[in-house]
């Protein structure tokens, strides 16, 4: 037993030695973090965050003072704590007591290994692998005041790159702490600037899912995903793009496209601007006959033009309902909003009857709405289907108006019987991941709808029974498909990208022939027919007057560059054609 001791004692004293005597050679940037960690303990007491994906265990924390110009200098660097349960797990230093409260922090945890990959509050039996940061900036006021609660998650991460670019290349300390608090509305369900921040600091993803606004909700496990691989998480950012949840910019950025009869008139939905009426009798040149300002967020415009001189629009105005316009089309000054209906959620998309009697409404987390506008003054709701819906961004009529397609962002597409109107029934469904748009061909046979980085083929000829056929791949995020008149062909609107072809004329082979690049933003596309009148005056009103010629064009919503036609046949696509 004493020679036990003499070695520990003779052992100690050469670890003495070899560390240097008095320590002055010691310095901040030497030293181990463990050291750092003793010092620190030893002046103050100590508040510990938690880095959670699920909880991660041996992950690198780097916690950074951003300066007055938006450099970072690296003040700590912590390790996060192992454990034998899940709530021992992920625990590190936020130095919260040496923060200056008027500074802004950006905590930095890279690595780890997760032990509640799932997050359903249990500790895994093995850890799984991050390969991501996450990340988590706040005031120095702000972190003490949420103290031990202080958590860095996929949501902190979130908001942290919402604000990127002011962070980097134009910070600026007196408006920053505004914009932290305005970006965190856009993450919690709430108005409450103070309470959204407080609630993304203290975000625990086992149980606070539900202040989570809908989008961020629906693909929170898709983003939390791209963080663990290292990936570029830029799909939940495009699915608030499709779902006008975040613009390019301030400007008007145009969302959707549509046509009256005999391609003579567009009609262009531009988000927070309203929408626009342009008369198309030269489609590359096509001149803006109106605009109206709505008070919601246009997503999408109906027309239905009865035979006389009157018209109706139909607009998809997002939180602000259904709107209903009465349009002269000799004279636009008069037209008017004559009616609205408050949907209790977004209204992204209509689909009409050919008489112009009904409407279905895509109504985000309400499913879908269908409504009797057969007096358009006085619309009322006959049906509602809502069971099953996550979130619905469109919906497609069949040409017999017996089946609606309506989509279910997360879960794919639904195809329903709607026979009866006032009781729709769902009969099937399709499974998708990022859904937000389809088409059917002329045979109403195939329909083709987008996934994430895709676009799949069914063989719906037996609503029942429906067949999957094939797929395309690699495209990025696709979001909108327009169908050839023959049927052979489809184009396909991607997101950063521009509109894809793709040859159908085989569904189950289908071969991509290559892109239009476009440089903003593509959000629709639509395929119409012009018509040519030589030397005369077409009546587009009860005599309907056949055409001399007519030609086929492509019509893209491009974000900040509006409108943009395609003539198809003079258009080569970048690729192998």
């Amino acid at each position: 037993m004493k020679f036990k001791s003499v070695l520990m004692l003779i052992f100690g004293t050469i670890i003495l030695i070899g560390c240097g005597g008095d320590g002055v050679e010691s310095t901040a940037y030497s030293e181990s973090i463990q050291e750092q960690k003793e010092k620190a303990n030893d002046e103050f007491e100590a508040v510990y965050g938690v880095a959670q994906l699920g909880n991660l265990a041996n992950a690198r924390v780097e916690i950074f003072e951003i300066e007055s110009d938006g450099n970072l200098t690296l003040k700590w660097e912590e390790i996060t704590s192992e454990g034998d349960k899940l709530e021992s797990i992920g625990k590190f230093n936020t130095h919260a007591q040496e923060l200056k409260s008027d500074k802004f922090y950006l905590y930095r945890v890279k690595g780890g290994e997760d032990w509640d990959k799932d997050d359903d509050g249990e500790k895994d039996n093995s850890y799984s692998r991050n390969n991501g940061e996450i990340r988590v900036v706040a005031q120095g006021k702000d972190i003490a005041e949420v103290g031990d609660d202080l958590r860095v998650t996929a949501i902190s991460e979130m908001l942290v790159r919402s604000i990127e670019k002011e962070m980097r290349y134009n910070f600026k300390e007196s408006s920053f702490n505004d914009i932290l608090r305005e970006k965190s509305t856009s993450i919690i369900d709430t108005e409450d600037e103070n309470q959204a921040l407080d609630s993304i600091l203290r975000f625990n993803p086992i149980k606070d899912k539900s202040k989570l606004n809908l989008i961020n909700n629906l693909f929170l496990e898709n983003f939390i995903l791209d963080i663990r691989d290292n990936r570029p998480s830029s799909a939940i950012n495009a699915l608030k793009i499709i779902l006008g949840e975040e613009e390019e910019s301030n400007n008007s950025m145009t969302r959707g496209v549509s046509f009256s009869d005999y391609g003579v008139y567009s009609f262009l939905s531009e988000g927070s601007s309203g929408f626009k009426i342009l008369d198309m009798n030269s489609p590359s040149t096509p001149e803006v006959i109106d605009k109206f300002n709505t008070s919601g967020y246009t997503f999408y415009v109906v027309p239905y033009i009865d035979g006389s001189m009157k018209s109706y629009i139909f607009v998809a105005d997002g939180e602000e309902g259904l709107k209903i316009f009465d349009i002269f089309a000799n004279d636009t000054s008069k037209s008017k909003l004559i009616s609205t209906i408050e949907t209790n959620s977004s209204t992204l998309h209509i689909s009409i009857s050919k008489d112009g009697t009904k409407l279905y409404v895509a109504d985000g987390e309400n499913g879908v709405k269908i409504i009797d506008v057969s007096t358009p003054y006085f619309p009322k709701v006959i049906s509602q289907l809502n069971k099953g819906f996550a979130y619905s961004n469109k919906t497609l009529l069949s040409k017999d108006e017996k089946l609606l397609y309506a989509s279910d962002t997360k879960n794919g597409v639904k195809i329903i019987d709607v026979s009866n109107p006032t009781n729709p029934v769902i009969l099937s469904e399709i499974q998708g991941s990022f859904v937000t748009g389809f088409a059917l061909s002329p045979s109403q046979n195939i329909l083709y709808i987008t996934d994430i980085d895709s676009i799949k083929i069914f063989d719906v000829s037996n609503p029942q029974n429906v067949e999957f056929l094939s797929s395309v791949s690699n495209l990025e995020f696709p979001n909108d498909i327009a169908v050839s008149f023959n049927g052979s062909t489809i184009y396909v609107a991607e997101l950063f990208k521009g509109i894809a072809k793709i040859d159908v004329s085989d569904n189950r082979y289908p071969k991509s022939i290559g892109t239009i690049p476009l440089s903003s933003i593509t959000t629709g596309v639509t395929i119409f027919k012009h018509f040519y009148y030589y030397n005369r005056t077409p009546d587009f009103n009860e005599n309907r007057t056949p055409p001399d010629d007519e030609r086929d064009f492509l019509a893209v919503a491009n974000g900040k560059n509006g409108l943009v036609t395609i003539d198809i046949f003079e258009t080569r696509f970048n690729g192998v054609e």
